[in-house]
């Protein structure tokens, strides 16, 4: 017998030596040894490619780990969003990382939080519109998606990524509340399920460190609310109660005319008209903060009737800044809402004309049918508002800058409260220089 590489490992040479080694235990096993040599062999190399692949997988978890280390602890929220951005990235070897958070007051997204390795991602403070962006999509699906280019496939301010780049977009919720999206820009496309179900695990964590970071700002701005009012309270408060107290010593005085008395009464009547529309509007605000809506008991009522009596409120009240007005009532309809609500809708615009029509000014109060709507406005011949300011103007406490006009910043808002509250909506038309017009419309009828 000899050994015959070519026609196995033990090979007879001779028809007698395979009759010999027929009749042999060693050859008669030599088939199964073969057998389990084999699969000794492969099982080997099985085992060895499993230990190689479970070392990776426990390097992958060994490493994902060091990237959740403090993954969530900073000194404020941008800087946890920051780190969560980053190590997103380095978690799948991207290039790049931000978070897209959603501005439910302006319909639109901003970017937050960028991490940028080398790519022309959207800069913080960069915004887009929310609806037909890959962020709606990821959010209202509940699930993560693979863009295989976003230079091809990306919409909103993901757009603006000009190189050819795969990424993936995860959704943002707690508690069902949509917040946003995480984007990760990916150095290659291949991409197994093990990095995207980690790469959630970040994103989740960043829904929360968002979460956080939206409510410590409304705090924060509770809390700056809070001072500005008591502020404004104490500063709109104490000028009328001097008005006051002045007119009051003068009528003491026994020398004081009869037509100084009235003059002095007059400027009484209307601190106290002040200070009352400033406290109302306060109380006003806070059931709208509570409640979500204010009280409105609707009947029908005479447009014409309505606008007449604005008018002549703003008559008398111009009269001390010697500033026309115009009255304007277009056809004879009716109104199915809150009277006292919708005169407190005018009268809060008219105010706001009135501080800001220089003397010799005009200010229009206008009535009209329009298209099944019943459209009021209130023109003025004041300085205008810039672009900047109109989309802000009627959020509560919010004031122009830089302006010496007293107030609380709440008629504007609680105007536009009870206008949405009858089906209607209101807006600014302006141009600087020219003066503005605040328009309300609502329905004809009830229906």
């Amino acid at each position: 017998m000899h050994v015959d590489v070519r026609r196995g490992l033990f090979a007879p040479r001779t028809q007698q030596d395979k009759a010999t080694v027929a009749t042999r235990p060693e050859a008669r096993d030599g088939g199964r040894f073969m057998k389990k040599l084999l699969n000794c062999l492969v099982a080997g190399f099985g085992i060895g490619g499993a230990a190689w692949w479970i070392r990776g997988l426990r390097n992958e978890e060994k490493r994902f780990q060091e990237l959740l280390r403090g993954l969530t602890v900073g000194p404020n929220p941008e800087e946890v969003l920051h780190r969560i951005a980053e190590r997103s990235a380095k978690l799948v070897n991207g290039s790049a990382a931000y978070v897209e958070r959603i501005d439910t007051d302006r319909g639109e997204i901003v970017a937050d939080a960028v991490y940028n390795n080398g790519r022309d991602v959207p800069a913080v403070g960069t915004r887009g519109p929310y609806p037909g962006s890959v962020a709606e999509h990821v959010i209202q699906t509940g699930k993560p998606t693979i863009i295989r280019n976003v230079r091809s496939k990306s919409r909103s301010i993901l757009a603006s990524v000009k190189r050819d780049s795969p990424a993936v977009v995860l959704p943002l919720l707690t508690d069902s509340t949509p917040l946003g999206a995480l984007i990760v820009l990916l150095g290659t496309s291949r991409f197994h399920s093990r990095s995207l179900a980690r790469l959630q695990t970040m994103a989740d964590m960043s829904a929360v460190s968002l979460r956080r970071a939206i409510m410590l700002d409304k705090l924060e701005q509770a809390l700056r609310t809070k001072d500005e009012l008591t502020r404004v309270l104490a500063h709109d408060l104490r000028n009328p109660l001097n008005t006051i107290a002045m007119a009051t010593r003068r009528l003491r005085d026994s020398r004081t005319t009869e037509r100084e008395q009235s003059d002095l009464l007059e400027m009484i009547d209307r601190s106290t008209s002040r200070m009352n529309r400033l406290i109302q509007d306060v109380i006003d605000n806070a059931v709208i903060e509570r409640r979500g809506e204010l009280p409105l008991n609707p009947t029908e009522h005479q447009v014409q009737n309505l606008t007449e009596e604005v008018c002549e409120q703003t008559r008398i009240q111009a009269q001390t800044k010697t500033v026309h007005v115009r009255c304007e009532i277009h056809g004879h309809v009716t109104v199915y809402g809150d009277r006292d609500r919708l005169l407190q809708v005018l009268t809060n615009l008219v105010d706001n004309a009135l501080k800001f029509t220089p003397k010799g000014g005009t200010i229009t109060v206008k009535s009209e049918l329009q298209d099944h709507e019943i459209r009021f406005s209130v023109s003025d011949t004041g300085p205008g508002i810039p672009a900047a300011d109109r989309d802000r103007v009627f959020e509560p406490y919010w004031r122009a800058p830089h302006t010496a006009q007293p107030g609380a910043g709440l008629g504007l808002a609680i105007a536009k409260q009870i206008v949405e509250q009858h089906g209607g909506r209101i807006w600014v038309e302006s141009q600087e220089g020219h003066g503005s017009t605040f328009i309300f419309a609502i329905p004809a009828n009830p229906n």
